[in-house]
């Protein structure tokens, strides 16, 4: 796994970002990071980074593929929802690398998490939780 390109790691807590936290994160986590800096109450969270998640689709050999499911997308309102629903597929179904697991793993188990060897459990975007 290359070196995400700012000053952050593949992986971080969402108190740790500051103002290169669109770069390093993405919008969502950028906005959760910025609430909490301004004293909103924000369940304390962990972010893969942009930089990882994109060598994450990479090592996988998924890029390829959603570049295509995204001009397909694109092409018109009738293709949207099923090459976005293909997309989903492709990342939820594709393992992660044993390095950003291990990772991922131990920032789960800081915040109280399952066990070693279950799966973590994630809040989606629409706000529904997922395992």
């Amino acid at each position: 796994m290359r070196e995400d390109r700012s000053r952050h790691g593949p992986v971080f807590w969402l108190t740790d970002l500051s103002g290169d936290a669109a770069t390093a994160a993405g919008p969502k986590a950028a906005g959760l990071a910025r609430m909490a800096a301004a004293g909103l109450r924000v369940p304390r969270a962990f972010c893969i980074g942009a930089a990882a998640f994109r060598d994450h689709l990479e090592a996988g050999g998924l890029a390829p593929a959603i570049r295509g499911l995204e001009a397909e997308a694109e092409a018109g309102p009738g293709r949207r929802s099923a090459a976005l629903g293909e997309i989903r597929r492709l990342v939820v179904g594709a393992p992660l690398a044993e390095a950003l697991r291990s990772l991922v793993a131990g920032f789960w188990r800081d915040l109280g998490g399952a066990p070693a060897g279950r799966q973590p459990g994630a809040v989606r975007s629409r706000g529904r939780r997922r395992r």
